[in-house]
């Protein structure tokens, strides 16, 4: 989606761009990383978020709960990347 948000400006003869760079989106994250990102729940649980916790289609809690699956991937991912530096 991000991608195709930055593409837009470009189609429309814009030359300055309203971002400092590419967007990229959550769900290209997830994707890039080996997630699914429609089965998005199920990432959640993996991750060590409870969605029941949610809401759901509840705007607010629907922000809080992606908030958590983002800070604990990336949790995960930076204490992954760390240990690869670690073992170095």
């Amino acid at each position: 989606m991000g991608v195709y948000l930055y593409k837009l400006f470009q189609a429309n003869g814009r030359q300055a761009q309203p971002f400092h760079w590419l967007p990229i989106d959550f769900a290209a994250i997830l994707f890039g990383e080996g997630y699914d990102p429609e089965k998005f729940l199920k990432v959640a649980r993996e991750l060590g978020v409870k969605p029941q916790q949610f809401r759901a289609h509840h705007a607010l809690d629907d922000a809080k709960l992606l908030r958590e699956v983002f800070l604990k991937f990336f949790d995960i991912t930076l204490e992954e990347d760390y240990a690869d530096t670690q073992a170095d």
